[in-house]
């Protein structure tokens, strides 16, 4: 029989924090999904599966208020992220509640995001993670992400009747509802998901290589494959541009990590020059048989577009936010955009349209504590930076598309790594 106290204790609640936030930010895919095998619609799973997830952060933060109260402490980087939370919270009572302002979402859904997995998850992340174990919660991300990714494959050639040809390369791969007019993964998620699981799997290999064993290489090896695959299917350059980037930043902790040895120069050097031969084999098989990649075309007319001078309709609602901020720059116009009473998908012009200077000043102070992190990264343990990479896809996605009410994974990405103090040192490994 469990014990009360078990349930208590701050390993448990470390736990089911860490289980949260993994499921908050990789396994909506697997919700979605779920959805279509069960044969029931995509809401009421969706719901069951944050409703779960917020059960977890009230059960957090109720055990801790109950038991702790005298002994709970937070990270004093997080100060300006719950004092956004609060002044962004105002700002949605005040449109949605207050002066009725037309949305393209419902309030339930507005709500339900923003404080049901955002606000109480952040709380209790920003609470408890620090009592998580740090290693079986990036083997639950790896898991989590790595079922992901087999379901969006699986589902997306399933839906496609299983007919493999170079034309997948130039299509954007999406997966529908039982109401094929529906959509339950985007071909951004895909992208998402795909990147989330590449940049994991070369973080193992490079960063955390020493707490795996060589059986497990190869499986990562294996998914770093997969997800790659579903970046590529994604066709969406924002996950490939910002993934490319994490991988960037995740050779450069490498390399601050590295003991540099002949032995090292030489298995580096064979390693570079061997992907870099398959690379360019790989282009010249694609070339010669006049297979076009969508993603490498469409990051070329985005060049081609730039250069000419050529605007995209997302600029125009960049503009429009920009002018909704100056007609109320100090605390904002509203949360939405006049035109469209929906978002202008890119988080900065959107703080600064819905909260003004006042929650923009708050805002970068986040973003400000997140670099002086970056800066120190040494004194944390090497998870630290794992996430880290993370959270540049996470945060690129929400220059390109998204809201802030809605950026599940990248609040929560970005409470996770406020949690990390200079008392987290870097940890010895176990083999797996």
């Amino acid at each position: 029989m469990i014990s009360v106290k078990k349930i208590t204790s701050k390993n448990f609640l470390g736990t089911i924090t860490a289980l949260m936030f993994v499921l908050l930010c990789f396994a909506y895919p697997i919700s979605a999904i779920t959805s279509n095998v069960l044969g029931l619609p995509s809401t009421l799973v969706n719901v069951t599966y944050r409703a779960f997830n917020l059960l977890i952060a009230l059960y957090v933060i109720l055990v801790l208020c109950l038991t702790n109260f005298d002994k709970i402490t937070i990270n004093r980087f997080s100060i300006p992220l719950l004092c956004f939370f609060g002044f962004y919270f105002l700002r949605i009572f005040w449109d949605t509640i207050i002066v009725s302002v037309s949305t393209e979402q419902s309030l339930i859904e507005i709500y339900s995001f923003y404080i049901g997995s955002i606000i109480f998850p952040v709380i209790a992340i920003l609470l408890a993670f620090k009592f998580a174990d740090l290693k079986k919660t990036f083997m639950l991300m790896f898991y989590v992400l790595a079922l992901t990714n087999i379901l969006m494959m699986f589902f997306y050639f399933s839906q496609s009747g299983w007919v493999i040809s170079p034309e997948m390369l130039m299509n954007r791969a999406e997966i529908k509802g039982e109401n094929e007019e529906l959509l339950i993964i985007n071909p951004i998620s895909f992208g998402l998901y795909g990147g989330y699981l590449v940049l994991l799997c070369l973080s193992f290999l490079m960063i955390l290589k020493d707490s795996i064993s060589k059986k497990f290489v190869f499986l990562i090896c294996l998914f770093v494959f997969i997800g790659f695959a579903n970046l590529i299917l994604g066709t969406s350059r924002g996950p490939f541009l910002f993934t490319f980037l994490g991988i960037v930043l995740i050779s450069f902790f490498h390399f601050s990590y590295a003991k540099f040895s002949l032995k090292y120069s030489l298995n580096f050097l064979m390693t570079s020059i061997f992907i870099t031969l398959a690379c360019i084999l790989l282009y010249i098989k694609v070339s010669s048989e006049g297979i076009e990649i969508g993603i490498i075309e469409r990051m070329i007319n985005t060049k081609e577009n730039i250069q000419s001078g050529d605007k995209e309709s997302r600029n125009e609602l960049f503009m429009e936010a920009i002018s909704m901020f100056e007609k109320s720059p100090i605390w904002g116009e509203k949360i939405v955009l006049d035109s469209t009473s929906s978002y202008p998908h890119n988080a900065i012009v959107e703080v600064l349209m819905a909260t003004g200077l006042i929650g923009f000043i708050l805002y970068l102070f986040i973003i400000f504590n997140l670099f002086v992190k970056f800066i120190i990264f040494k004194r944390y343990t090497k998870y630290f930076v794992v996430i880290f990479s993370l959270f540049v896809l996470s945060y690129g996605i929400s220059l390109t598309t998204g809201n802030l009410y809605q950026s599940v994974d990248n609040w929560n990405l970005i409470a996770v790594l406020l949690c990390f103090s200079n008392k987290l040192t870097t940890e010895s490994f176990k083999k797996m």
